[in-house]
């Protein structure tokens, strides 16, 4: 194991404690009182969603945040510090608070963009990106969530605190519990920024987070004024791998095996190794946000990372899916993404390339590939998977069969769904098998900006800009 890598995972239990901070850093906003304080009304004398937190939340919870402990280049500090002081970081002060408030902002000023109007406390819409409203928020029912939620959280931390839970389901437990609670209420309630719920600002906040925590740990000293993320990509070719199901049976079974891999690799580098937190993916692949390090250290980590998911790739697909890695220029935005996905596209469509990393679009290195297995007499080449030999007599190789028994044995023991299309058939038994997707990248890398809501003609022309 390099040293890159061991250092990570024996730091591992602080940098994710660290980003639990992270995720609770910003939970007083699940209160009313943030929503009538930022309303139209402007509600004055409400207790502020962190510097007075202890004003209005469970005294309980206030208890196991301030017990739960993270110490990094032997700073000591709480979870409770992550809420309660991460806007009040002074110029100079040479703290981690320092990390998560940069953090925090450059998240929001990339959530956010340019806010305009402010809404009625009564009347809080969360919209999608393209300005549909899609739930008003109901003060008396996000009291209950936050109310709820505190409550599993007080039995959550306990657990951890008293031993009875490790760090890896405490991150867990707790991260599924505030989803739910956190997707109801809004990080921003100003239009047209009132698409960013608090689950998104604050999973995106804490990614970065985690990923500078990482930097920290293998002896960075990250200006706090500069910081900077990469981007690591573990790539494939997932709807090649899926098309060549001939039946049914094939097609989901491939389906699922790709997203048995999705989430082997996320438990790899979210958990055991954790640079950082997935940020997008989709059945061609997955991206991580990643430390920015010093050249060296840079391609020493990625490489080892790529290793270990080259590992996780082959097994679960047995050799099938021939992946490539990607690590991004350094940058302040993880708008990178959208550079990052065109120049996969790009590379995917090479059949059977070896597998290779890619460092800011540059192959810095190659990984051995498995031998492709050579037809004897008797034998042909698999037409499933077209990789694998098998028996003249048979239709399929082992690999291919036994993933379709699988399908057959599941059904048999939970039958609440059915395996069987006649029912859909035409007079002549046959059927179609319907595809459809669609293409983010020109969202992504902002072509389609303009069909994302912002600003009404009318507010562009009676702003101060404008004038």
């Amino acid at each position: 194991m390099s040293d890159t890598i061991q250092l990570i995972k024996d730091k591992r239990r602080d940098i994710l404690v660290g980003e639990i901070g992270a995720l609770l850093h910003d939970i007083g906003k699940c209160h009313p009182y943030f929503i009538r304080t930022n309303s139209k009304e402007n509600e004055k004398g409400l207790p502020h969603h962190a510097r007075e937190i202890d004003k209005f939340m469970n005294p309980q919870f206030i208890d196991a945040v301030r017990k739960t402990k993270i110490k990094l280049d032997d700073e000591e500090t709480t979870i409770y510090d992550f809420i309660r002081y991460h806007h009040d970081v002074k110029d100079g002060e040479d703290s981690i608070f320092k990390y998560l408030e940069k953090c925090d902002k450059m998240d929001s000023a990339d959530d956010k963009g340019i806010v305009r109007r402010k809404q009625s406390k009564d009347n809080t819409i969360i919209s999608s990106p393209f300005g549909f409203p899609k739930e008003r928020i109901d003060l008396q029912c996000l009291q209950k969530r936050l109310d709820d939620l505190q409550h599993i959280l007080i039995r959550i931390f306990q657990k951890y605190i008293s031993g009875a839970l490790n760090i890896a389901c405490f991150r867990e437990c707790l991260i599924n519990n505030l989803k739910t609670t956190y997707s109801h209420a809004l990080g921003e309630t100003r239009i047209p920024s009132n698409d960013v719920t608090l689950w998104d600002h604050s999973y995106s906040t804490a990614s970065l987070f985690k990923s500078v925590l990482c930097a920290i740990t293998l002896g960075e000293s990250p200006d706090a004024k500069k910081l900077q993320w990469r981007i690591f990509g573990l790539c494939w070719d997932g709807i090649g791998f899926i098309e060549k199901g001939r039946k049914i049976a094939d097609i989901l079974q491939r389906n699922k095996i790709i997203e048995e891999i999705k989430s082997d690799l996320r438990k790899k580098f979210e958990e055991e190794i954790p640079i950082g937190n997935a940020i997008y993916e989709d059945n061609n692949g997955l991206y991580f946000t990643f430390p920015a390090l010093s050249n060296d250290k840079t391609k020493e980590l990625a490489e080892n990372c790529a290793k270990i998911g080259l590992e996780i790739i082959r097994n679960k697909s047995d050799n099938e899916l021939w992946p490539f890695f990607t690590l991004s220029r350094a940058s302040r935005t993880l708008t990178t993404l959208a550079e990052e996905l065109k120049f996969a596209s790009q590379k995917r469509n090479i059949p059977r390339m070896t597998p290779k990393l890619f460092i800011e679009g540059k192959e810095e290195n190659r990984f051995d590939n498995p031998e492709t297995p050579v037809p004897e007499n008797g034998k042909d080449i698999c037409p499933v998977c077209r990789l694998r030999v098998k028996p003249e007599k048979d239709e399929r190789c082992d690999v291919c069969e036994e993933r379709k028994k699988g399908r057959l044995k599941s059904w048999l023991g939970n039958r609440e769904d059915t395996i069987w299309i006649d029912e859909v058939a035409d007079k002549n038994n046959r059927i179609a098998l319907l595809t459809l997707s669609f293409n983010l990248d020109k969202w992504l890398d902002g072509t389609m900006v303009g069909t994302i809501y912002s600003q009404s003609f009318e507010e562009w022309k009676d702003s101060k800009k404008s004038k």
